[in-house]
């Protein structure tokens, strides 16, 4: 991996691998994003050890990444029925 890049590694419970395709690099960076964006499943860990449940602020959407990937699953199955 040449040097300056984002290393991406994925680890299971007896392993632990580098992700080095470029397109799948790029999935998985997507994945966190929209994982780190949820405002409705995720929670965040206070100072004192106490968690609060995120709440979409007055002005922004509802972002739950569960229904978003239930929703990109039910489209990608769609396009797989299509195709055959």
């Amino acid at each position: 991996m040449p040097t300056g890049e984002l290393a991406i590694w994925i680890a299971g419970v007896e392993a632990v691998v580098p992700i080095e395709d470029p397109a799948l690099v790029a999935q998985l960076r997507e994945l966190l994003e929209l994982m780190l964006t949820d405002n409705c499943l995720a929670w965040d860990l206070q100072p004192d050890g106490n968690y609060i449940q995120r709440q979409p602020g007055p002005d922004q959407p509802l972002r739950s990444i569960h229904q978003i990937l239930m929703q990109r699953a039910a489209h990608h199955q769609g396009t797989l029925i299509n195709d055959e």
